[in-house]
């Protein structure tokens, strides 16, 4: 649970600067947002300690704790969580399909010759 909240956290405040945003991408200070962003996810998905998509409610929850201290992360709330829920819905969709294909792989490999 440490890790979602920390990872969550830390993407919201990275995305929701006000002076200079961190996006998620493949280059530089964007694949560090990514793997933030996807730690949590895989978390997770290893631990099964969530089902459903959950970091818009962690990145909420971290707004309303940090938010009086930090208001320009409440400011920028939205902004976040539109790039956090999107970014969290296409890891989901990348783990399974791997998931997927590894299953099938063991399920050959399982087979006599």
């Amino acid at each position: 649970m440490r890790i979602v909240a920390e990872h969550t956290r830390a993407a919201a405040f990275l995305i929701g600067d006000d002076k200079t945003p961190v996006l998620p991408s493949n280059e530089e200070r964007g694949y560090a947002v990514r793997r933030v962003l996807r730690e949590p996810c895989t978390t997770a998905a290893t631990t099964s300690v969530f089902d459903r998509p959950f970091m818009a409610e962690v990145t909420n929850a971290a707004v309303d704790t940090m938010g009086q201290a930090y208001p320009e992360l409440r400011a920028r709330s939205e902004f976040a969580l539109r790039i956090i829920q999107p970014e969290e819905e296409r890891f989901e969709e990348t783990l399974s399909r791997g998931e997927d294909l590894l299953n099938d792989v063991i399920e050959q490999a399982k087979r006599p010759n």
